[in-house]
């Protein structure tokens, strides 16, 4: 059935007339009766009793007012929460990312976050596989690259390095290197050939202070996990190139090694399609975290 037809017979009925719901429509009276009895022809039955004094609804006509009544009351919530999400951030917010962001990083925000929003009902789903935004397998990613699909906006927020740490009982025992080539003389813990990460050179402390010439060092140790690699790390078994979301965690006893070089960079995103950018609950999280990470920016040397 038509919803205009079905909108007009909801009129008809509340007003109990064609001439009164013709004027909430604009119409001719002659044309709402044609629209009502386009609906009986449909539907096979009599919805109004046609008196001299006005319009009774039959039984049938009872039945489909009580529907058309609750359709468009369900409506009016729905457009009342919808206008109403667009000015409030609240609902349900899924927010796709790596591991390794989910694991470390974003959740020393998440506390924060969700104090300052507590209608917003979060759920974060780790995959180091990029899911669809356009097909809401999330509704927002953090990502470490820009989308290149022109219907997804973005949200600059970081630039993570990696650096050089170690644990403070491992640079007790084996000595805290003072330049590049003084690596030669330790343990190196890095990722294995396998392991998937945005950084361009991620073993890079393998090279790191060598001449062209020079052959790469040997690692004491190579493992596939982000997670891993820092646990080794913080065990004190040797010296590791750790990406920053890691490094940073207060709990950590790893202390910065060769602090005055960096390694390979990534920048972080926040992603969106952009039909939900009037969204509040959608743009709340990157706002959140943009202006977060400006104040850590220059309290500390951490960014770019």
């Amino acid at each position: 059935m038509d919803w205009d037809k079905l909108r007009a017979f909801h009129v008809v009925a509340r007003c109990g007339s064609f001439a009164r719901a013709a004027q909430e429509f604009h119409l001719s009276p002659s044309a709402v009766s044609r629209q009502i009895a386009d609906i009986e022809h449909s539907l096979g039955v009599s919805l109004f009793n046609r008196h001299p004094r006005g319009l009774t609804l039959t039984g049938s006509g009872e039945i489909l007012f009580k529907s058309t009544a609750e359709v468009l009351e369900k409506l009016k919530e729905t457009e009342a929460l919808l206008k109403s999400d667009r000015n409030e951030p609240k609902g349900l917010l899924r927010v796709a990312t790596t591991y390794s962001l989910s694991n470390a990083w974003l959740t020393l925000y998440l506390k924060d976050f969700l104090e300052l929003y507590p209608d917003i009902e979060l759920t974060i789903i780790g995959n180091d596989d990029e899911l669809d935004l356009q097909i809401r397998q999330a509704d927002v990613a953090i990502r470490t690259a820009v989308p290149y699909q022109p219907e997804l906006s973005q949200i600059y927020l970081t630039t993570f390095h990696l650096r050089l740490y170690a644990a403070k009982s491992y640079l007790e025992k084996f000595g805290v290197p003072e330049k590049p080539e003084d690596l030669d003389h330790h343990r190196l813990l890095v990722f294995g050939d396998d392991v998937a990460h945005p950084y361009g050179n991620i073993n890079w402390l393998l090279h790191f202070g060598l001449k062209k010439n020079q052959p790469a060092r040997t690692p004491y140790l190579r493992i596939n996990s982000a997670y891993g690699l820092r646990r080794c790390a913080e065990s004190g078994l040797g010296i590791a190139a750790i990406s920053q979301e890691y490094a940073i965690l207060e709990t950590s006893d790893l202390v910065p090694v060769l602090p005055n070089f960096v390694g390979p960079s990534v920048k972080i995103y926040y992603v969106y399609p952009k039909s939900l950018q009037k969204f509040k609950r959608v743009t709340a999280l990157g706002d959140f975290l943009k202006e977060r990470l400006e104040k850590e920016n220059g309290e500390h040397n951490w960014h770019d």
